[in-house]
């Protein structure tokens, strides 16, 4: 019993010494290579469980890609266990969609998706088009970085990590391997992965950074460089795809990629010394991009370490110099408890001041990451940014924010571009080609300026001065202007009796209140004039009409749907009321009332999407303003878009769609499968309306969901005998001023 005790207290006092006490030298520690291979690297996780398990001391760290990730949560002190906790618990999918939910976003940018539902876009300048540089900005990973090793006290110097660490990335410019050993933890594993053209480089300390791996993917020259003697080496990098397997042009590229990538890990290989352990894991067909198995990794790692537990117990040490060297690497937390303060730079963004208003509510509250990060979100929601980024700040005492936007670099001036094509199987066919153009960042709390430019079936011009007010941004002033030509059928007892030019002149401003992001009460005034003259058709109607007019408007938005494209909850409710007023110009006073609801219910692969239109003007008078207008894919199928105009409309529908495609994958394109069934019509006075007449109709379809937007081929048939082939990139959901 004496023995024991003995045993304990000496036990006790020795993990209370550093590792310098009891003498550790550099023969001592062991120096980690984690190398690059994308998903592939969970697999250091499982190495890392092993090397703990057998109390192998690591004093050095350096890792490439996703070897940098995980060797930079090690090196800020996180075990094995934790690292994989995380990893596991990470939704690949939605770090690497840089956009918030649905949910989060502003109530315009879901107004605007719904007008146009193009997420790409591409700047435009002096110079010309300009892309981005990547897919993926890399946003949300950031954030997740950043929550987790932001909080840990170094002094911006990697050497005093709890384990000193090196994360590789290559100069853009010229190729060569760019060491990152100080500065933000954060943001060097980050560039260290920017994987080209998937990933936006990042600019740090003057250079322009992708993926170490284009450079040096097994980094064994950097630990040398660091001190360290012994290595153990874990290269999971992918090889060689087989013959079979080039098929493709993409295939092909990444081929002579990785050849390239291969030859300098073949030099670092060789460097190797009988002192050293390279693990090679067998990762089978998980590929580099296989983030949705990354899980799956972590014990074929660990396999592969414990199939080389005899070399690897070279570097073993007993329990109490491993206890002892654990606790000289334990982290040193330096948290964020509260925000005394927030500084938001303006070197990167034109629009820092209303970053800034949205996120002063901040200052004087407990620091919480998870309410940091949904600000942050819904700010990065609005479209403007490439990414924000956040850090703490500790000084005199006083914790802050420091909050860096940075305005898209193919910007500040966008181009967007839709398309839409139908035909009706009776030689009347229609196309609609729209660009977006936005000059945005005109001053510091947000102001843009959009103009649309319109071809096809309707020809127009229309621009708009957005700017927001208020201390979030939560109020908006928006003047707007513009004309549009359309040529126009007239029915009558379901004959098409004539086609007419319309022409239509506006001139406006509209005023809102967007209290969240659910919710938008707004209201507005406008003048025109509207002319429509008969191009061919019967005489008994009249060759041409015009009339000025003039309203004011009063509407709310609810929207709640989390697509806008193929939604799978969520519903959508938008309410409009127009006065006419003879006093200002109208020919006749009237009210027009417009009311649009669909609500999504989803079951599996399901959804079952229902919906209302409802558009009625309570008197008669010659503004084309009043008048409402169906036809279109599930908006009364088969006849063309916009083919039944009246001044009262009615559409009822029920559609469903089934997805496809396996939307368990991480890199997969969502197909979608359906069918819809409407009823509705369209009248000329409100005496006239008839459940009688109401007109039956239904489509089937197949949609994908592009980046272009949503891409429908369908083909719908209605009880008036009329029936239409679609290919359309048109939501199913509109808005009540379409």
């Amino acid at each position: 019993m004496r023995f024991r005790n003995v045993w304990l207290a000496w036990m006790l006092m020795l993990s209370s010494l550093d590792a310098a006490e009891l003498g550790f030298e550099p023969e001592d520690c062991v120096g980690l290579v984690l190398g690059g291979g994308g998903a592939r690297g969970a697999a250091h996780i499982g190495v890392l469980k092993v090397l703990e398990r057998e109390r192998v001391p690591v004093c050095w760290v350096a890792g490439t890609s996703m070897g940098a990730i995980v060797g930079g949560y090690y090196a800020a002190g996180y075990r094995a266990e934790e690292i994989e906790r995380i990893i596991r618990a990470v939704d690949w999918r939605d770090v690497f969609n840089d956009d918030p939910p649905r949910s989060d976003i502003s109530i315009r940018r879901k107004q605007d998706a719904l007008t146009f539902p193009v997420d790409s876009e591409a700047g435009f300048g002096p110079d010309g088009l300009r892309l981005p540089r990547g897919l993926i900005q890399g946003q949300k990973l950031s954030l997740l970085l950043r929550r987790d090793l932001s909080g840990i006290e170094y002094g911006g110097d990697f050497d005093r990590l709890p384990i000193p660490f090196r994360a590789v990335a290559t100069d853009l410019v010229n190729g060569q391997a760019v060491v990152l050993d100080r500065g933000e933890l954060a943001q060097a594993v980050r560039a260290s992965m920017s994987v080209p053209a998937v990933f936006q480089p990042l600019r740090v300390n003057g250079h322009l950074l992708v993926d170490g791996g284009v450079s040096d993917n097994v980094p064994v020259q950097v630990v040398r460089a660091m001190g360290a003697t012994r290595l153990i080496v874990v290269d999971v990098g992918a090889g060689y795809l087989k013959e079979e397997e080039l098929t493709s042009p993409v295939a092909v590229s990444l081929q002579v990629i990785t050849a390239l990538m291969q030859r300098q890990t073949n030099v670092s290989l060789a460097s190797l010394s009988a002192a050293d352990v390279l693990i090679q894991p067998q990762l089978g067909d998980i590929g580099s991009a296989s983030f949705d198995r990354a899980a799956d990794a972590i014990p074929l790692g660990e396999a592969a370490a414990v199939a080389q537990l005899q070399e690897i117990r070279r570097y073993s040490v007993d329990a109490p110099r491993y206890a002892a060297w654990a606790k000289a690497h334990e982290p040193r937390p330096a948290p964020l408890t509260r925000v005394d303060f927030l500084r938001v730079s303006d070197a990167r963004s034109q629009t820092a001041g209303l970053v800034e208003r949205r996120l002063a509510h901040l200052v004087g509250q407990a620091f919480d990451a998870a309410t940091l990060e949904h600000e942050i979100g819904r700010i990065y929601g609005d479209g403007r940014y490439e990414r924000i980024v956040w850090s703490p700040v500790h000084e005199d005492g006083r914790q802050g924010l420091s909050i860096v936007p940075i305005d898209k670099g193919w910007g500040p001036n966008f181009l967007r571009v839709a398309f839409t094509f139908d035909d009706n199987l009776e030689g009347r066919s229609g196309y609609q080609l729209s660009t977006d153009f936005s000059v945005t960042g005109l001053n510091r709390y947000g102001g843009e300026w959009r103009t649309r430019v319109d071809l096809g079936r309707q020809t127009g011009l229309g621009s708009e001065f957005f700017q927001p007010l208020g201390e979030k941004g939560q109020y908006y002033l928006a003047p707007f202007a513009g004309f549009d030509t359309r040529n126009q059928l007239l029915r009558a007892n379901r004959q098409a009796i004539a086609e007419y030019q319309v022409e239509r002149y506006r001139l406006g401003v509209e005023a809102g209140w967007d209290p969240d992001p659910h919710w938008r009460l707004y209201g507005g005034a406008a003048v025109g004039r509207n002319w429509i003259g008969r191009r061919v058709g019967s005489n008994e109607v009249p060759a041409a009409l015009g009339a000025d007019y003039s309203r004011v408007y009063l509407g709310l938005v609810r929207d709640t749907l989390d697509s806008s494209d193929f939604p799978s909850a969520g519903s959508r409710v938008s309410l409009r009321h127009s006065f006419f007023l003879p006093a200002f110009g109208n020919a006749d006073d009237g009210q027009v009332l417009g009311l649009t609801w669909d609500h999504a219910l989803s079951r599996g692969r399901g959804t079952w999407l229902y919906g209302l239109r409802i558009h009625s003007a309570t008197e008669r008078n010659q503004s084309l303003e009043e008048l409402g207008f169906l036809g279109g894919l599930a908006n009364l199928s088969g006849f063309g878009d916009r083919d039944l105009v009246g001044d009262q409309a009615v559409l009822g529908r029920l559609i469903n769609y089934w997805r496809l495609d396996d939307a368990s994958k991480l890199a997969t394109v969502p197909i979608y499968a359906g069918f819809s069934i409407e009823t509705g019509n369209v009248w000329d006075g409100v005496e006239a309306v008839s459940l009688d007449s109401l007109i039956l109709a239904g489509s089937v379809f197949v949609g994908v969901d592009t980046f272009l937007g949503p891409l429908f081929f369908g083909y719908g048939r209605n009880s008036d005998d009329a029936d239409s082939l679609y290919l359309s990139f048109r939501p199913f959901i509109r808005r009540v001023e379409e």
